[in-house]
Formats: C-alpha cells, sequence, structure tokens
C-alpha cells in the first residue's frame, strides 16, 4: 500500500472541493474512484487526486448548442 492515503475528507481539503462535491464526482459522475477500501472508508492515493486534478474541466455547465445557426 502506498502511503500516504486520504480519505474523503482530506481529499476534499486537498482538491478544493466539498465533501459532498467529492462523492459526487465518484458517484454521479464517475471521473474519480477510490483505490482502496479501510472499512467503509473509501482511501485515494496522491497520485490518483493529481490525475484527477489534471484533467478536471473548469467550473460551470458548458454552453448549450443551438441548432440551425440562432443565437
Amino acid at each position: 500500500m502506498k502511503l500516504p492515503f486520504y480519505t474523503i475528507e482530506t481529499a476534499a481539503a486537498k482538491l478544493g472541493l466539498s465533501v459532498s462535491g467529492v462523492k459526487h464526482h465518484i458517484y454521479n459522475v464517475g471521473d474519480l474512484a477510490a483505490d482502496f477500501k479501510i472499512g467503509r472508508n473509501l482511501c485515494f492515493t496522491e497520485e490518483t487526486l493529481v490525475a484527477f486534478l489534471a484533467r478536471k474541466r473548469g467550473p460551470g455547465r458548458p454552453k448549450s448548442v443551438k441548432k440551425g445557426g440562432e443565437k
């Protein structure tokens, strides 16, 4: 096992997200996955969090594209 590892709470602090935001990326978006579990706690390695930050896109919802060249 690689150390250090991060729980959801410590991962949220490192990523600059709320705990619910981290859970959203795990369970709804699916772009963040835990490396292992200790009991019921999801744990992440440093490499996983760095990779997530590298591919994370900017804030906000993507702009919608209208059909037929409408503005």
